[in-house]
């Protein structure tokens, strides 16, 4: 059951991979947004997710650093972040402004560690947890 959740998770990514390749999706992107990887690349993945969703700290820990290495860090894809409220939106909203306020270099390695302590913050209730 695992190995197909994982392929699932690889497969949205590739579908998400295709559609903003081909330029359907997520309209235009400006140098404001949070994004990783070459701004000439000629395929831009857009991702809309949230610091308080269960689903997005697994694709995070479990997909993201294979599809950086392999793609962003290559140079072949842009990688623009996109953030979205799911409940508890409040936690949704402080990781972000957390994040946000560590700086445009930072703001990625805070993302993840915040993905990596969502189940004790949600144990806890504490965001505060390193």
């Amino acid at each position: 059951m695992r190995a197909f959740q994982s392929l699932m998770l690889v497969v949205m990514a590739g579908l998400s991979l295709v559609a903003c390749s081909q330029g359907g999706i997520g309209g235009a992107v400006t140098d404001e947004e949070m994004s990783l990887g070459n701004k000439d690349a000629k395929v831009t993945v857009i991702e809309y997710a949230s610091v308080s969703c269960s689903h997005c700290a697994r694709f995070n820990a479990e997909v993201f650093p294979a599809f950086k290495a392999k793609y962003v860090d290559t140079g072949q894809v842009k990688y623009v972040f996109r953030e979205f409220l799911t409940p508890p939106e409040q936690l949704a909203a402080a990781g972000f402004l957390t994040a946000r306020c560590a700086g445009k270099d930072k703001y990625f390695s805070v993302l993840d560690g915040i993905f990596r302590s969502q189940q004790e913050i949600f144990t806890t209730g504490d965001m505060r947890t390193p």
